[in-house]
């Protein structure tokens, strides 16, 4: 069962954190813009009137339903995952009373769709819409912020290096590179169309290729392997690192593919800044 969450429509637990958020948007928000006094912002947000910069924003819970349009406008699989825990999004402030607007920034949390020996989340979707300019570094720590409240201790998360995706966000934010996942079944090709396998054991109650051919007999049905996934993870407290050190999680160099530069251009000496559209994961 999803353990317990912030109100669908993404108001904090405590007015205080919201307060508080706000607050520290306004202040670097100022800092960035040039403008005087940090409550400008926050008058602004609280009577609808517009402050000159669209970077003031408010990070919440939210709705499944809410980051959906992100995923399916700007996510790369243009999919929801399965088994989702938790839901966070940073807001535009704006309109009366304290209302909050629509995401412009979301990450979606899940179990993992294969078995791991020790519980750990994973960090599945983390979308933005073109023009969100604050770091997604900032949206991955309220987050794990937030897990370590609900009780969770360690976060996994992929970078789909089937999508030249090397995982610059997360080395932005101090996670962890435990190494690059050997290639692995993540669906089949229906008839040249690609199935993810979480879909097939929904529709039909297996992935397996053999016993998809008996069960759509008419159909062309071939697996389908990505290329391999590069595994991050961040331990929350000190429960996280003892579970991260069982199973044998390494903290290695981050990967610099070639792929990501000019051949001619020296390999870079700190973490990416990456973001791209349609990011990891």
């Amino acid at each position: 069962m999803p353990r317990d969450e912030n109100a669908a429509r993404g108001r904090h637990a405590s007015q205080g954190g919201s307060a508080k958020k706000i607050q520290l948007g306004c202040k670097e928000t100022a800092r960035a813009c040039g403008a005087k006094p940090p409550l400008r912002h926050a008058v602004a947000a609280a009577y609808g009137w517009p402050c000159g910069c669209a970077d003031v924003t408010l990070m919440t819970g939210a709705a499944p339903e809410e980051l959906w349009p992100l995923v399916r406008e700007y996510h790369y699989s243009k999919r929801m995952p399965g088994n989702i825990q938790h839901c966070y999004a940073a807001r535009c402030l704006g309109g009366l009373f304290g209302d909050t607007g629509v995401p412009v920034a979301g990450a979606i949390f899940s179990l993992p769709p294969t078995r791991w020996s020790e519980e750990v989340i994973e960090l599945s979707r983390l979308i933005r819409t073109p023009d969100y300019s604050t770091p997604l570094s900032k949206l991955i720590s309220f987050c794990c912020l937030q897990l370590r409240l609900n009780g969770w201790h360690l976060v996994v998360s992929f970078a789909d290096w089937t999508q030249r995706h090397h995982g610059g966000i997360y080395q932005a934010a101090g996670w962890n590179f435990a190494g690059l996942r050997e290639r692995n079944m993540d669906g089949i090709l229906l008839d040249g169309m690609f199935k993810p396998g979480r879909s097939c054991n929904s529709a039909w109650g297996t992935r397996s290729p053999e016993k998809l051919r008996k069960i759509l007999p008419d159909r062309n049905i071939v697996p389908h392997y990505d290329e391999g996934k590069y595994l991050y993870w961040r331990a929350l407290n000190v429960a996280g690192k003892t579970r991260a050190k069982r199973l044998g999680l390494h903290s290695l160099a981050y990967p610099k593919p070639n792929a990501a530069r000019p051949l001619d251009e020296r390999p870079p000496r700190r973490v990416s800044k990456a973001q791209p559209l349609g990011a990891a994961p």
